[in-house]
This record gives C-alpha cells, sequence and structure tokens, in this order.
C-alpha cells in the first residue's frame, strides 16, 4: 500500500503545481491545461505549439519515396507553403519545459526502444509510442488509476473507522462499551481514547 501511496505522491510532487484549469478562447485558438504561477500568471500545463514544416520532416521524406523524381520539386512546394506561398504550420501537443512549449513528439517514449530520446535514433524502427518523458504527461497518463485507487483506499479507512466507531460506543452511563475499565476499575468515559484518536486523525486528514 505504501509502495502505491509514495508513487503517486512523487508523481503529483514532480507535476507542475495545482490547482489545474482548462482556459483558452475558441475564437482564437483551442482550449488548454493551465495553472497559475506566482509571478507568471496563468501558464500552460498542457496545450498546442505551431511548428512550422521544414524539407527535413519524416512525413515529407518518407512520402518522396514513391514519388517520381519530375513530381518532386511540387510535392516538396506543397508540403511547405500553402496556395499564398506562405509556409505551413502542423498543431503539436506540446508541454512545458523551463517556460517555454516543447512538443510532445520530441520527449516521446518509444515501445521499440524506450532509451532512446529522439525519432532519428537508430533502434527506433517504428514510431509507435507508450509515453511522454515529461512529469506532467506522466501525471495525466497515471491519474485514471491513481484516482481509481486512492477512491478505493479512502473507502476501505472509512470502513475501518466505521467498525471502530461501531465497537467503541457509549452506554446507557455514558461509558465506552469496548474498553473495559482503567487501573482502579473504574469503567472508561466515552469518547474513550481510541475514540478521540480516531476524531483527531479525521480532523487532520479532513
Amino acid at each position: 500500500m505504501s509502495d502505491r501511496l509514495d508513487e503517486i505522491k512523487a508523481r503529483a510532487k514532480a507535476a507542475s503545481a495545482g490547482p489545474w484549469h482548462w482556459a483558452g478562447n475558441t475564437d482564437a485558438g483551442d482550449p488548454y491545461l493551465a495553472n497559475w504561477r506566482p509571478g507568471y500568471g496563468r501558464c500552460t500545463v498542457m496545450g498546442h505549439v505551431h511548428v512550422e514544416r521544414t524539407s527535413n520532416d519524416r512525413a515529407l521524406v518518407d512520402g518522396l519515396c514513391d514519388v517520381p523524381d519530375e513530381d518532386r520539386a511540387d510535392v516538396i512546394d506543397n508540403y511547405l507553403h500553402d496556395a499564398y506561398g506562405e509556409p505551413r504550420h502542423d498543431e503539436r501537443l506540446a508541454f512545458p519545459l523551463d517556460l517555454w512549449m516543447k512538443p510532445a513528439r520530441d520527449m516521446a517514449v518509444y515501445q521499440v526502444a524506450p532509451q532512446a530520446t529522439s525519432r532519428d535514433d537508430e533502434r527506433v524502427y517504428r514510431a509507435d509510442i507508450k509515453g511522454i518523458r515529461h512529469p506532467d504527461a506522466e501525471f495525466i497518463a497515471h491519474s485514471r488509476a491513481d484516482i481509481d485507487w486512492l477512491v478505493a483506499e479512502v473507502e476501505r479507512l472509512r470502513a475501518e473507522v466505521s467498525a471502530v466507531r461501531e465497537l467503541h460506543r457509549p452506554d446507557e452511563d455514558g461509558d465506552c462499551t469496548a474498553c473495559g475499565v482503567d487501573t482502579y476499575e473504574e469503567p472508561i468515559p466515552w469518547p474513550c481514547v481510541t475514540v478521540r484518536a480516531v476524531d483527531d486523525a479525521s480532523a487532520v486528514t479532513a
């Protein structure tokens, strides 16, 4: 139990500070996940960046394999520029790194070579990914399972507390029904030390 809780706490500590919230403007761009940082205002936790296309893009290079030589120049130009001759951009999922947004694909963890840090690594013969090498991405990816585990743990602890309270109840004289007597053979008044300890622990975690 403690190992799982320690893992969740470590992910939370490494991730961007909360609370997180959705922000943005649908007339000016897409929604993005954000937080407030003292001295910086609203900062992006997960958003998008526009990346200008280049002639070295793998999508272009791989696509040129079956293009006849006489058509290559037109294909390249159409990939790089729109109908007005302006550079084309692609929108990329991004996470903050040193206050700058970095495309998530540049931090991809590849299935075939988890140690590789670039698609250009010769070990990466297939581009399928299994994660993003960023603490916020890790936090988000684990959050569904972490929340389920935490909810189950809270319910388990609440059941244990309820069982203790059911056992340590006051009798008709106001004494604890489970604690017996003290060293002077006197009944122990309710709330007993056990119930007080439960109440104190509940107050701390509330």
